[in-house]
């Protein structure tokens, strides 16, 4: 089975005729006209833990449960409060049913019947396929040992009994397996914390975070990897209270854009440069906090080293240069971060002064070479400044909070009998050189491995395409004589299981029981009730793993006699007897419809608080008890050069700096995007539609190659290549290229991957001290590739492309992009911000005038009949001649209802877009609410570094229920009307589909809809309004910036604030006032007020004309 061409067959769920979904699922989730249906059942509403993948939130859903499906989903609808906020759940989460009712669910379990990596299987019995597996198991361990059986790294299901937890409770109780530790997270932050602090629970509750008054995001990216739930809007709470944010990054990423009052484009892995320069700004200038060092610190200086080590090395002899020779000027950092070294001082002095502040360490830049140095690196910045131990500051590192987060395993997983325990990013040295690893290669509980790994069982892990350098991993696994035998439990055919021996189809969370607890800060318990029978023959993991054991003799001890409702019920009990002693029973939960346990941050907790309270009585867990800038930890190790005892910049092995940059002069990324949870959700057709599978480009590199916006490019090293469209964007460092990490690995017959795989290009080389993984550390060229190339059906189905035309137009930038020299033309500059169809080519359309705004008819909508005419500025509203008189109470507007878009707010994540995607059944292609990307600004050189006046903020539109609608003026089949609350509505049973109604409104709301063949637009959810609700899209946004009400009430509610210092905001604003490119608001009177985004005023353009 291949993801870009998925075809119903003997294992997946039929596409045609799926007889378990409701004909209401058919038709509006899988486009099919679904045959003549009973009448309805009753509808459940349920509260239900959003399906974790370890997204890096907690979320909360309302599922609707009718006739056996889940028809659709609500948002968290309880108080929304700062000590317990709204678990409002991300764009992934709203479109989950399209995951859920994926027409490529597997159903049977497969046998492969070709060599391995073909993805050739024939449907087999339950029997046979338990079978087969149990006497894999049995035959493996008997031949090499326990040892030599392993369940990989992954979190595709996460819900305690659903994932892996249930195959490790097995394999414990059969002897055991290789077990591993770290993560593909976090390994270099979570060894690296330990060895400043002696702890990884470095980090204040977040809602700490409105005590700061600076707030650096060093490579943090909240509003897309989440990093639980609420972070990005905490974040906006903080910034309204007048902390100043500033995001270092190489992009300018959705955080950014809406959090940040500044972003530093900084070169990736050269992060501790820019630190390193910061603290010699701070001992030079006298910022250093001299009191909290002397008490709290050891190594700063040569009067404080650490008993022993009085002759090393101190961290100010290496940052003024005094070891090396090499002071740690602003100058020195700026020829290697490309970041101007009066910025590196001015942060180093806003961070130093102005206190408390949070230095808040993403995960992405310790996933690189040397990755444990910049986390130690931030760390000592906290320490040196003083901003450790008290509200409002931060210490750095992984920061878990004091109390509270992840609990780890509520379900009993047990001890594992085997002690050996490798990191987990060198499993694939364990199947080639097990028996030769040592403690030199991380291996623990053992001086060598029995065997090589031999036997993989690997469930709910997409561990092939998760891992580095997928061909070398594709080619240990094609090697049956490497690893005999591969078994995957899974929801789909992933890439991964294309290599299994044996495939079993598991079931979705929604169908089976399971609880969450908090992901990383929280200490919510999330239920998730069993709402759903899975499809076919489906299983939950637990299930599956009860009926291996019983066939391995250990049934009965596996199961404890309980199945998965029985195990929450379990698990609720212990967690009140150990943790909660108010949480519910399993029965209270369910009898409620609580959903969430919540434990709401009255006081938020502050990490190491005791210890600066009085460190001699709350020493800290390191040897000298004491916050150790100089490690005699790492110094024993002797590597000074990879694992220094101070932190470090270390050129990384793949560099612009070194020799391969020659021939691959570009660095590459690969960020967490809103589209997957790693390889999660890949095949869901509405997030392809939201963001669809691009490498990210600066047109500065572009220009120099020849490319366009929206060319077929290659993007290729010594380790693979491939083939995917180009996005030209300003928002991200020039020589630097992102491609979304966790596209499904797709080669063609030449191995050039075809969907945009970016671990064909990373490496497996493991970084020197944690032995986590480096697969940011890339070094790349792009190129146009040949055209013509195909797209996969998802794209298509997307209509991500819209024409050919669409991909031959220059990129558009402002006018101050000219000094980058990278501009495609001039004609953009005076092309008003249109919110054109997709293929529409910005600066074509001959005019500027905001009233010809843009057309939003659909790829499948031919021309307007009307022509020119229909996009004149509408007249007065007038009944037409022929046309009914509206009817009782529908004539006269009582008051007026109108949405409210915060622009200071908005991510651009599009859960709105989704969320009414999911509340009124809409096909790909069909986009009520839309959110566009405004960019502008350009690059230019400044030295060594790169300056930038680049900018970006998001538009989240939809139907206006403008107070005069053109479009109901030109409908000449009288098909919409204009409620007394002022809702515009269109009767599907009078729209003839003519499309006069989208060629004249300037918005571009109405769109036709080619399967009913008639026109469709937002409702404003009137059935939610009637019913005392918010809309979908306004009760869906995770940042609360879209809003609903009267105009006045509107107003009064957003109006500006003045009474805190920094938090002085503008009002709302009319469209048409707030953004000079939009169109003037007099012409319909729009129901929409805009809180303008800072940047507003500046000429820009639409960046994702493609999405919207």
């Amino acid at each position: 089975m291949s993801y870009c061409a998925p075809q119903p067959n003997a294992y997946t769920m039929p596409m045609a005729n799926p007889s378990y979904l409701s004909g209401w699922i058919a038709q509006h989730l899988l486009g099919k006209a679904p045959a003549p249906a009973p009448t309805p059942g009753p509808e459940r509403r349920v509260r239900v833990g959003c399906p974790a993948h370890n997204c890096g939130g907690r979320c909360l859903l309302i599922a609707h449960v009718r006739d056996g499906a889940i028809t659709r989903l609500d948002a968290d609808d309880a108080p929304d409060t700062l000590a317990a906020p709204q678990l409002r759940a991300c764009v992934r989460g709203r479109s989950y049913l399209r995951r859920q009712y994926h027409p490529d669910r597997l159903l049977y379990p497969l046998k492969r019947v070709g060599p391995r990596g073909e993805g050739r299987f024939v449907r087999i019995p339950w029997d046979e396929a338990l079978d087969t597996v149990a006497h894999e198991l049995e035959r493996v361990r008997a031949a090499y040992g326990n040892g030599a059986l392993f369940i990989p790294y992954g979190t595709g299901s996460d819900s305690q009994l659903n994932g892996a937890r249930a195959a490790r409770r097995l394999l414990n109780l059969l002897g055991g397996c290789l077990g591993y530790y770290n993560n593909y997270s976090w390994a270099a932050t979570q060894a690296a914390t330990p060895t400043v602090y002696g702890t990884q629970r470095t980090g204040n509750e977040r809602q700490d975070w409105l005590n700061a008054r600076t707030i650096l995001m060093w490579g943090w990216n909240p509003a897309e990897m989440r990093d639980e739930t609420n972070s990005d809007y905490l974040l906006r709470l903080a910034r309204e209270r007048g902390a100043r944010i500033i995001c270092i990054d190489p992009r300018l990423t959705p955080s950014a854009a809406a959090l940040a009052d500044e972003w530093v484009p900084i070169r990736p892995g050269t992060d501790a440069a820019m630190m390193s320069a910061m603290a010699y700004v701070m001992i030079e200038e006298g910022l250093v906090d001299l009191a909290f060092v002397r008490t709290h610190c050891v190594g700063f200086d040569a009067s404080q080293m650490p008993p022993g080590m009085e002759g090393a090395e101190s961290y100010s002899d290496y940052i003024l240069g005094r070891s090396d020779g090499v002071p740690k000027t602003p100058e020195w950092a700026e020829a290697i971060t490309a970041v101007p070294a009066a910025t590196i001082a001015r942060i180093a002095r806003e961070y130093a002064t102005r206190k408390p502040g949070v230095l808040y360490q993403g995960y992405g830049m310790q996933r690189r070479a040397y990755g444990e140095q910049v986390v130690r690196a931030g760390c000592v910045l906290a320490a040196i400044t003083g901003n450790v131990g008290i509200a409002g500051g931060w210490a750095g590192g992984i920061a878990f909070p004091p109390d509270g987060g992840r609990q780890g395993d509520f379900f009993p997983v047990g001890e594992n009998p085997v002690p050996a325990r490798i990191p987990v990013f060198l499993w694939t040295e364990a199947v080639l050189r097990g028996t030769e690893l040592g403690p030199e290669d991380g291996l623990v509980g053992a001086a060598r491995l029995e065997s090589n790994i031999k036997l993989i069982y690997a469930v709910a892990s997409d561990f092939l395409n998760q891992h580095a350098n997928v061909h070398r991993t594709a080619a240990i696994l094609r090697d049956e004589g490497l690893v005999e035998f591969i078994a995957v439990q899974d929801n789909f055919v992933t890439p991964t299981a294309r290599f299994a021996d044996i495939v079993l189809p598991a079931c979705t969370q929604f169908e089976t029981w399971g609880l969450q607890d908090g992901w990383k800060y929280s200490k919510d318990v999330l239920l998730l009730p069993k709402l759903v029978e899975p499809p076919g023959e489906a299983k939950s993991d637990y299930r599956i793993c009860a009926e291996l054991a019983a066939r391995l003799g250990i049934g009965e001890a596996f199961t404890e006699g309980r199945d998965e409702r029985g195990w929450v019920a379990w698990m609720l009990d212990e967690l009140r007897r150990t943790r909660f002693p108010d949480i519910p029973t399993l029965d209270e939960f369910l009898a409620s419809n609580l959903g969430a346990y919540r434990v709401p941050v009255e006081q938020p907790a502050v990490a190491l608080a005791d210890f600066r309270a009085d460190p001699a009585a709350h020493p800290l867990e390191t040897e000298t008890g004491k916050i150790e800038i100089f490690s005699p930890q790492l110094d024993r190790l002797g590597r000074p050069e990879e694992v220094p005892p101070l932190p470090k910049y270390t050129q990384e092995w793949e560099s612009p700096f070194g020799p391969e940059a020659a021939h691959y002069p570009l660095q590459a990324i690969g960020h967490h995007t809103l589209h997957r949870v790693h390889s999660t959700h890949d095949n869901v057709d509405w997030l392809e539609e939201a963001f669809p599978q691009r490498v990210l480009m600066n047109p500065a590199d572009a220009a120099l190659r020849g490319i366009r916006d929206g060319d077929l490019v290659r993007v290729y090293n010594d380790r693979g290549a491939l083939v995917l469209p180009c996005r030209l964007t300003l928002r991200i460092l020039p020589g630097v290229v992102d491609i979304p990490q966790g596209a499904w690995w797709t080669p063609d017959a030449h191995g050039v991957d075809r969907r945009g795989a970016v671990n064909v290009l990373t490496s497996e080389r493991p970084t020197p001290y944690a032995l986590g993984n480096t697969q940011h550390t890339i070094m790349v060229q792009v190129e146009p590739a040949p055209r013509p190339l195909s797209l996969s059906p998802v794209g298509e189905r997307a209509g991500v492309r819209g024409d050919a035309s669409s991909s031959a137009r220059p990129f558009s930038l402002s006018p101050v992009g000219e000094r980058a020299g990278v501009r495609g033309d001039s004609s953009s500059t005076t092309c008003p911000l249109s919110l054109s169809p997709k293929g529409e080519r910005a600066g074509v359309r001959g005019d500027s005038a905001p009233s010809q705004a843009p057309q939003r008819a659909r790829a499948n909508s031919p021309a307007s009949p009307l022509g020119a005419s229909c996009r004149a500025t509408p007249s007065p509203l007038r009944l037409r001649s022929g046309q009914a008189p509206p009817s009782e109470g529908e004539g006269e507007v009582a008051r007026q209802l109108a949405f409210y878009l915060d622009a200071t707010a908005c991510t651009g994540c599009k859960a709105c877009q989704v969320a009414c995607k999911d509340r009124n059944g809409l096909p790909v292609g069909l986009l009520w609410r839309r959110v566009y990307e405004v960019t502008g600004g350009g690059w230019w050189r400044q030295g060594a570094a790169w300056a930038q006046d680049v900018f970006a903020y998001h538009l989240s539109l939809a139907c206006n229920h403008c107070e005069r609608p053109a479009c109901l003026e030109v409908c000449p089949a009288g098909a919409i009307r204009k409620r007394p609350d002022g809702i515009v509505l269109i009767d599907p049973e009078k729209c003839i589909g003519c499309r006069y109604c989208a060629w004249a409104c300037p918005y571009g709301a109405p769109q036709y809809d080619a399967a009913a063949g008639r026109m469709t637009k937002c409702t404003f959810c009137v059935e939610e309004i009637d019913s005392g609700r918010p809309p979908a899209c306004v009760a869906a946004c995770p940042m609360r910036a879209l809003d609903y009400g009267e105009r006045a009430e509107l107003e009064a509610r957003h109006a500006p604030r003045t009474g805190v210092v920094g938090a002085v905001r503008e009002a709302p604003q009319p469209p048409g006032k707030a953004f000079v490119p939009l169109p003037d608001d007099s012409l319909t009177r729009p129901a929409l007020l805009i809180r303008p985004h800072r940047d507003a005023p500046r000429p820009g353009s639409i960046a994702n004309r493609e999405e919207v």
